[in-house]
């Protein structure tokens, strides 16, 4: 629902022209509560290789027959697999929490600025099919991880039962890919948690009539030069960069939107 924030304000008492809406900042323990949903298929291929892989490509040395192993691969993907709908519903409550606390912060920010309490006027339905649209996609990135640790473990036995590889060798192999799962696990959980929480600030801050916003750089140390030189720079909503690589889009993108409320916008 779309909300007249200026007229709010003017009815409240307040008769500046314009308002600064600070960004939300997101939390390592956010990030650390989504990482726990996302490492759980991983965590599930660490268990499964150990008690099925490596017992059938030991199996398959003899043999020399690679379908064995294959059918223990799957068996874990197949296990894998089905915890995706553990991960999507935790995805989804994980992603309604953080939205709680940002509605609470964001109708906070904007009673010290105006005066208005929002608590009536929005509600987490306004930003529904944010939620929707994150959960489908974090869930399909979780399903990725686990499509590409099987391919990559199944390419581990496959050469070496054409080499001869030694058991303790395969094993070793098909450790490192899993702790490299584990690790995008994390990495897309940090950069999600950044991401839902700009799709936030932009949702709210358009809803209460900020059309334009004020680029804030990260300030990390790796940093994209040209979103530095976009710092404090003003772009409406509308615009090609809003559009094409508004802040806290790119991957990893640390940087945030501050919005701009101003009358004539």
């Amino acid at each position: 629902m779309e909300v007249d924030l200026l007229s709010l304000a003017r009815d409240a008492g307040s008769r500046r022209g314009e308002y600064l809406i600070q960004p939300t900042e997101p939390t390592r323990s956010q990030s650390q509560d989504l990482q726990r949903i996302l490492i759980l298929a991983a965590l599930l291929w660490r268990d499964g290789y150990r008690s099925s892989v490596i017992p059938a490509y030991r199996a398959a040395l003899i043999s020399g027959s690679l379908r064995s192993v294959v059918s223990a691969v799957d068996l874990v993907y197949s296990g894998s697999s089905s915890v995706l709908g553990s991960i999507s519903s935790g995805v989804r409550e994980w992603a309604s929490s953080l939205q709680s606390r940002h509605m609470r912060m964001f109708i906070s920010r904007v009673r010290s600025l105006t005066r208005v309490d929002l608590t009536s006027r929005i509600s987490s339905a306004d930003v529904e099919s944010v939620i929707d649209d994150f959960t489908l996609y974090v869930t399909s990135l979780a399903d990725d991880v686990s499509g590409d640790t099987r391919s990559a473990i199944i390419g581990v036995v496959s050469r070496g039962l054409q080499s001869g590889a030694s058991t303790d060798d395969v094993a070793a192999e098909i450790a490192a890919i899993i702790g490299v799962s584990l690790s995008r696990a994390r990495r897309i959980a940090v950069d999600q948690t950044a991401k839902l929480t700009a799709a936030l600030d932009r949702a709210r801050q358009t809803q209460v009539g900020a059309d334009s916003f004020i680029w804030v750089h990260s300030r990390k140390e790796r940093f994209r030069p040209h979103h530095k030189a976009r710092d404090g720079q003003e772009f409406r909503w509308d615009s090609q960069v809003a559009r094409t690589d508004p802040p806290g889009h790119a991957p990893f993108c640390g940087c945030s939107a501050r919005g701009v409320l101003r009358d004539g916008e």
